[in-house]
């Protein structure tokens, strides 16, 4: 499995709380919650959309922040994840399509 990771662990969690935009910066995370996010267990949705299929998706609320893990699939594709953290609690296969769309 491939891994894009938003990594913020350079940035102090309380700068995070104060972002008015939701960040994504590739790379390798020492961020403090990932480890924690791993062990939730998978909650399994299915949404289509142009290029490629959300199939599961995990959430951790860690000290104001929420930490996501998006599994998607692009079409005749192999599984990718995609986490990122965000102050923001919303769907989370909502939130990655507003990060990809601003890349």
């Amino acid at each position: 499995m491939s891994y894009v990771v938003a990594d913020a662990g350079f940035l102090n969690l309380e700068i995070l709380k104060e972002l008015p935009a939701k960040t994504v910066i590739r790379g390798k995370t020492n961020l403090k919650g990932v480890k924690e996010l791993f062990a939730q267990p998978l909650t399994v949705r299915y949404h289509a959309v142009n290029d490629r299929t959300y199939v599961a998706y995990r959430r951790l609320d860690h000290k104001g922040l929420y930490y996501y893990d998006v599994i998607y699939v692009k079409h005749k594709g192999k599984p990718m994840h995609f986490v990122f953290v965000s102050n923001v609690d919303k769907d989370p296969y909502e939130l990655a399509e507003t990060y990809r769309s601003r890349w």
